[in-house]
């Protein structure tokens, strides 16, 4: 499986930052559930008021269902990760 962009855009921060903080913790269910593969990464960064992930190919594949209620992306290539933050 790719690495997976994921975009949280929303006008209110709140709904935004609550989005967010609903994704990580579904993620954290299904990561301790995979029990915690390794290179099951995850990053994210705040670009214009905006929330971007990206998830590694091992992330992306123990989460396949999250990313697609989330409608994330698949990506060509991996990513540029400069300036992002490790999350898993």
């Amino acid at each position: 499986m790719p690495w997976h962009r994921l975009v949280i855009s929303y006008v209110d921060p709140t709904a935004r930052n609550a989005a967010g903080n609903a994704l990580m913790d579904k993620f954290d269910a299904v990561y301790r559930k995979s029990r915690a593969l390794r290179d099951a990464e995850v990053f994210h960064r705040i670009c214009d008021e905006t929330h971007v992930f990206y998830f590694s190919p091992k992330a992306s594949d123990i989460a396949h269902d999250l990313l697609s209620e989330f409608s994330s992306e698949p990506c060509a290539d991996k990513p540029e990760l400069s300036g992002f933050q490790k999350k898993y």
